[in-house]
Order: C-alpha cells, then structure tokens, then sequence
C-alpha cells in the first residue's frame, strides 16, 4: 500500500495520518483485529459503492474517487482472468494467481475431511464466470476433478472471453492429464434433470455432491422429492445466497446433506459450514486468508446492523482488502464447536448472515432481513408453494413513486390476492410500534401489487428473494438544424 501512492489504502491512511510505522505499533499493540478496528474507527475501510466505484469515499471534508482495477495486487503475475456474478453491478473483473485457489484447495481439503467428501463424485451447477472457474480449479487442485458441469446459461448467452475461457481451461486440463467437463446448459427448468442424474449416482453407488446456488439446490431437492428419487447419501455446497433454515429443511426432506460455503469472488472463500454449526449458515473464518471486523452500518432511518469489513492476509490474493464492506452484517464470535475446523484454530464464527441492501417506498425504509421470513417463512405456509417461489421487485413506478411487486409463481394455484398482500403486510408490520408503523405507511400508499409470474433471475442463475428493477438508459436525439 504505502509505495503506491495512487492505492486507494495510501490515500486513507494519509487522512488518518497513519503511517507505516504507527500499523506496526499497534499490530504489536492490539493485534490484528485490535488494528483494522482502529484503522476503521479513522475512517480508514472501504464501503461496497465505494469499492465498485459507483461512489465517492467521503472522510470529513475530504472526497476520494476510486475504480476497481484500484484494489488490483500490484505485485501479481496472474494466470486466470474471472468475473464476479454481478449481484450488485455489472460484475467486478478479478484477477488469479493458481497459487491462489491452491490456498482455497488446502481448506477445501479439510471441509472434505470434516464432512466425509473424498469419495463423493463432485459437480457444479454454476455458469460461467469466476465461481465456475475456482470450483474446478480447486477440486483439480484436490485430484476430485467434476464429473459434471451444468450450466445456468448458454454458451451462446454470455461473453465470447467466457466461453472460449472454459473451453481453454478444458482443453487445458486434458494436456495435463486432468480432463476437466465441460459446460452442459441446464437452466431453473432443468432441475428435474439434475435431480434425476444425482439420484442416479446415488444409485450407482457414487454419491454426488453438488456446487450451486443456495436456491437451485432447493430447486433440485424438491423435484427429487416430488418424483419420490431418494438423494440420500448426496450432498449440496451452497454459495451465492444465505442458506435460511426453511431452504435447509427442503434440501434435507431429500435425503442429501448441505454444506454452506461464503465467499466473495474478490476475497475468495471467506467461510465453510460448521461441523456443528449452531444455525443454518453457521462459518468458520477462514483467519490464514482473511482478518474480519464488523462496524456499525446504518440502512436507513434508525436501523443499524453490524456490517462485515474484511482484509485480506494472502500474499497471492488478487485483490488487496484492507476492511473492505462485503455489503453483509450477522453475527461475529469466537467459540469452540468441536468439529475439525474448529480444532485446526479456525475459531471464528460468522452466522446469519443477511444483506443490508434495503427497500425503500414512500420515504419508509425496510432492512431487506425484515422480510425475508415473510417470503421465505410465512407465505409458504400460508398459500403453499417454496421459498423460491415468491420474490419481492422494486422498480420506479408512475410519477417517479418506487412500486413493490409481489411475484407468486403459477404453480402454486388458485391464490386470494387481496388475502395475500394483507397477510404479507401484517407481518411485515409484526413487532414494535416503529414497524407497525412503517407497515400502515405502506398499506396507506398500497405500494404493493401481486404479480402471477415465475420469479426472476438474475444473468447468472440466481434466484433472489428482491430484484431490483432498473430502468433502461434512454436517449434523446436533438432536432436536425
């Protein structure tokens, strides 16, 4: 950082007045944690907008202006080129040293020994990108190369420099002896198929175990269910979205287990699941890659959650954090559990993790957290259907008013809309007066419509429980002189 002046940290720790030599005292001082909570009490950390580059960092008077390419290693000679899935924004180009996903194959290996993997044929439902890529190369890395490789989009849907990447890393592989798959098209429809072929390796004695989105292994699970195919023996990892004890409980009906797995594409895998875990979501820290820190965030109004700002500790990683926003907030404690994990040192436990993206109407602001059981939770067992099957969308309505659609998938059947939207405006209103009182503002404003539609995914496959709506860029052409 310090002998770069145009680093986005050199710049922070400038108006901190924070020199090299006052981080080696207080890591002699405080430690590591000790010190990145100092350094962010000084304004120096990085916020989610700030590090995309949608916003300017404001500290005090002072304004600061950063781009991505910013929190690049400077000092990297990279082999691999993957693009964040773009939850956020358009996606975050990062870039990798295989030294690099060896490090995330080394803890790989002691969550296979944890949950008894070795044995498992590994595959990956995932499209192309950054996700895909570090799967295969660390399960290469582990000699457990996937059998399969299903993809949420077509080859033909996505950058040239995608597919010609994944067909490259093939073909690679098989050079070196290591034939890797490649990319089968198997979109949300395709479940049943997936769930079909994960029955069949049950059956044939080699229980998969499968890398995907938290929603699409719920997705595969109940087709298993529904076609009474027993998953019993296979296994789910769960990335790119919180793991909610109801998604839990559709995947184990199925028979197979799940495994939550938290990561950033710019961090790399931040946690694995407890053997033991206390909740669904329930991580290890993996402190020899990352240090993590929480700072109170404030979503609007008076809400304030406990936000993770996490830092990076690898030489080999590709972007440098120094108490970098994920955009998440949960809990934070250091605890022994018993599982192997736990055992090696990785004391650290992150749990319930949620975003604090919000939605906001008619000046009424809601932590995206507060209605998540009310999707996930209550209007499944009210009008039937799973949690993936209702999804809240924000857009800007007539007049510049934000609108919330309430999508209900078709299949659930016959529902009372009228019933529905005051059974999902209730709850969102259950609990103390300010909530209540948010609610009626809502209702008042009849901010929410029912949409009978299939929710929506985003360009990578995901299923989210909000979609935010953005309007197309329009332009105006002047008259001809």
């Amino acid at each position: 950082m310090y002998p770069h002046p145009r680093s986005p940290y050199a710049r922070l720790l400038a108006l901190a007045g924070c020199e090299r030599g006052d981080v080696v005292r207080m890591l002699g001082e405080d430690g590591v944690e000790g010190t990145l909570s100092r350094l962010a009490a000084s304004g120096v950390y990085v916020a989610v907008e700030e590090f995309k580059g949608n916003e300017e960092a404001r500290r005090g008077s002072a304004r600061l202006a950063f781009a991505e390419p910013d929190f690049d290693n400077p000092g990297l000679a990279h082999e691999l080129e993957v693009q964040s899935g773009g939850t956020r924004s358009a996606g975050t180009r990062v870039l990798v040293k295989l030294e690099f996903t060896a490090a995330l194959a080394s803890d790989t290996g002691v969550l296979f020994d944890e949950y008894g993997l070795w044995n498992h044929a590994q595959a990956i439902w995932l499209p192309f990108g950054g996700g895909a890529s570090v799967a295969l190369l660390v399960y290469a890395k582990l000699a457990r190369i996937p059998v399969r490789w299903f993809s949420h989009v077509d080859g033909a849907e996505v950058n040239p420099r995608f597919r010609w990447g994944a067909r490259f890393v093939s073909l690679w592989g098989r050079l070196c002896g290591a034939p890797l798959p490649t990319p089968e098209f198997a979109p949300l429809s395709a479940s049943p198929r997936v769930a079909r072929w994960m029955a069949d390796m049950v059956s044939s004695g080699r229980p998969p175990c499968v890398t995907t989105y938290a929603s699409s292994a719920v997705r595969a699970a109940r087709d298993a269910t529904e076609q009474k195919l027993s998953l019993e023996g296979a296994a789910f990892i769960t990335i790119g979205e919180p793991l909610t004890e109801a998604k839990r409980a559709i995947i184990e009906a199925s028979g197979a287990r799940v495994i939550v797995r938290y990561a950033m594409t710019e961090a790399g895998i931040i946690g694995y699941g407890c053997g033991t875990g206390a909740g669904s979501d329930d991580v290890h820290l993996l402190r020899t890659n990352l240090a993590a820190i929480q700072r109170p965030t404030r979503v609007g109004g008076d809400v304030e959650v406990e936000g993770f700002l996490f830092t990076s500790l690898l030489t080999s990683a590709p972007k440098i954090l120094l108490n970098v926003s994920s955009g998440d907030y949960g809990t934070l404690e250091d605890r022994g559990c018993g599982c192997l994990l736990g055992e090696l040192g990785y004391r650290t436990h992150i749990g319930q993790i949620r975003s604090f993206e919000k939605l906001t109407g008619e000046g009424v602001t809601f932590a995206k957290s507060s209605l998540l059981r009310v999707l996930e939770e209550v209007l499944p067992g009210r009008f039937g259907g799973q949690p993936t099957d209702y999804q809240l969308v924000e857009r800007e309505g007539a007049g510049g008013l934000t609108r919330l659609t309430l999508m209900v998938h078709p299949g659930i059947g016959a529902v009372d809309e009228r019933e529905l939207k005051d059974v999902f405006l209730h709850n969102v209103g259950w609990g103390d007066g300010a909530m209540k009182a948010m609610q009626s503002v809502w209702q008042q404003a009849d901010i929410l419509e029912v949409r009978r539609a299939v929710p929506i995914s985003t360009k990578m496959g995901k299923v989210q429980p909000f979609h935010l709506e953005r309007k197309k860029a329009t332009t105006t052409q002047a008259p001809a002189a």
